[in-house]
């Protein structure tokens, strides 16, 4: 995480995700993403770069990758 402006920070996530689950997230979060953020499905890991973000909003991002990674997994897994 740096900051890029004021009030305002650049941050990349990877997560390590079977490439079902990765395009499911990736999908599912897409529609929401404005153009500062971009998410890329490579080799087992979902990527995500995060430029130019309100350092308020950090924790809705995060946590909105989080959950939508915890229901796919239940997809892929057949508990949901």
């Amino acid at each position: 995480m740096k900051d890029s402006k004021k009030g305002k920070i650049e941050f990349d996530l990877s997560v390590d995700v079977d490439p079902e689950t990765c395009e499911m997230i990736r999908k599912s979060l897409n529609p929401d993403n404005d153009p500062n953020i971009t998410m890329v499905c490579s080799g087992g890991k979902l990527s995500v770069n995060v430029r130019n973000l309100k350092i308020s909003s950090l924790y809705n991002i995060t946590d909105d990758i989080l959950r939508c990674y915890e229901t796919s997994k239940k997809i892929v897994d057949g508990r949901i």
